[in-house]
């Protein structure tokens, strides 16, 4: 990596389990094969306090302990947006914002150095075209003419992205927060009126990421499989699957009771599982 790509690394969660421990996880796996990610700054945001060893142990792996308060109470994920608040305060050139559910497979620093926003197109669209359509209108908004297939299911949709890996250039993180913050709870306010669209509040932290990206006009590029792979399959044949080698690997919580990521449904990818795994024994 260029040294002139100062990188933040952050990730955000509970002061509990399973979080805890897929923190550790996280950034032991990028140091052991990050490579020269592993030298970034690292902060992890905890909703909650932890006690002064645990602490310690995130301190030995170069990684600072923050502890912030529950913003969002309605959609508990959504908090993730704090890190676009508080990372601001940094000193950085692009910021990695990871789910606590992810682990690094391999160094991935070749996709940082571009001044838009990277996020991988998302698994699947719980909405569907018409949704979208309606959404857009309802918030006096163009509807995007960009089209993408779903990773998995293979559906067009608009641009609409997995929230859980997001590479962003300084110049963006605090006009993404405020915008994104803004839809969450205009989204939160709607969905009394927008019943259908609020059947799928899981994800309203992405569908509004949808939304702000739009209205703020920040550009984006879209990352592949690769970047934000997910053990939820199968792939379907377009990705050739059983060749993708991951940088990024997106669990999702499934784990043995010993905290290993669960294999997948395709060879290559599990080599990859089979290797961060080893950082666990």
């Amino acid at each position: 990596m260029d040294n002139m790509k100062r990188v933040l690394i952050v990730t955000q969660g509970p002061a509990k389990e399973p979080f805890i421990h897929e923190m550790l996880f996280l950034f032991r796996s990028i140091l052991r094969f990050g490579g020269s990610l592993a030298d970034s700054q690292k902060i992890v945001y905890f909703t909650g306090n932890i006690d002064s060893s645990l602490k310690e142990i995130f301190s030995s792996m170069g990684v600072h302990v923050h502890i912030i308060e529950e913003e969002i109470k309605e959609i508990p994920h959504a908090n993730k947006i704090q890190m676009l608040h508080f990372s601001d305060k940094e000193d950085f050139d692009y910021l990695v914002m990871l789910d606590t559910d992810v682990v690094i497979a391999r160094d991935f620093s070749n996709f940082i150095g571009i001044e838009k926003v990277g996020c991988k197109i998302a698994s699947v669209d719980p909405l569907g075209m018409e949704l979208w359509k309606n959404l857009f209108e309802y918030f006096g908004l163009e509807l995007p003419t960009e089209r993408y297939k779903t990773a998995l299911t293979m559906i067009e949709t608009i641009p609409y992205f997995n929230s859980g890996v997001l590479i962003i250039p300084k110049k963006f993180v605090k006009s993404l927060y405020n915008i994104w913050k803004l839809y969450i709870f205009k989204m939160l306010e709607a969905y009394g009126e927008l019943k259908e669209i609020s059947q799928h509040r899981f994800f309203t932290d992405q569908i509004a990421l949808a939304l702000a990206l739009v209205d703020c006009k920040i550009p984006h590029y879209t990352l592949p499989v690769e970047m934000n792979f997910t053990l939820r399959g199968p792939y379907p044949q377009d990705h050739n699957p059983e060749f993708i080698d991951p940088y990024i690997i997106h669990h999702h919580h499934e784990t043995d009771s010993n905290g290993k990521i669960l294999k997948c449904l395709h060879h290559t990818p599990n080599k990859a599982i089979d290797r961060v795994n080893s950082i666990l024994d």
